[in-house]
């Protein structure tokens, strides 16, 4: 029989949870700024400003938003911050998943767009249909 310690409180837990998720969150802006270090890619005077200030307050207060009907009230960033640091992860990737002037095979002015159709193929009926018959 060894020493068990106490359970953990209501309020340590949540206190816990929201020291991980402030934490998630922060290793979020850090990938993105990563990302965007790896492309070469300067992001723009905005986008500068709202990373600095989400990661100034992700370190002082553990959360980057105080009116809970923006965010859920355990979450370290609002809906509109989540959100806006995909936007910025996203246009990061597309940069550095760009096909260089080269390897698209033309000027780089032009940016091919694939049509929207091409992604989506539906399955024709023929692909549904029982070709034995359906008996065994």
């Amino acid at each position: 029989m060894g020493f068990r310690s106490k359970p953990p409180t209501p309020e340590e837990m949540k206190a816990k949870r929201e020291r991980t998720r402030a934490r998630k969150s922060a290793r979020d802006l850090r990938r993105v700024r990563k990302l965007a270090a790896e492309v070469g890619e300067e992001a723009s005077d905005w986008e500068a400003e709202f990373l600095n200030s989400l990661d100034e307050r992700l370190d002082k207060y553990g959360t980057a938003f105080r009116d809970f009907e923006k965010g859920a009230p355990g979450d370290a960033l609002s809906r509109l911050q989540q959100q806006k640091l995909k936007e910025i992860a996203a246009k990061s990737k597309e940069v550095k998943n760009a096909p260089s002037a080269e390897e698209a095979g033309g000027p780089a002015d032009e940016a091919v767009d694939p049509d929207p159709r091409e992604r989506r193929r539906i399955p024709s009926k023929a692909a549904f249909t029982v070709i034995d018959g359906g008996k065994s």
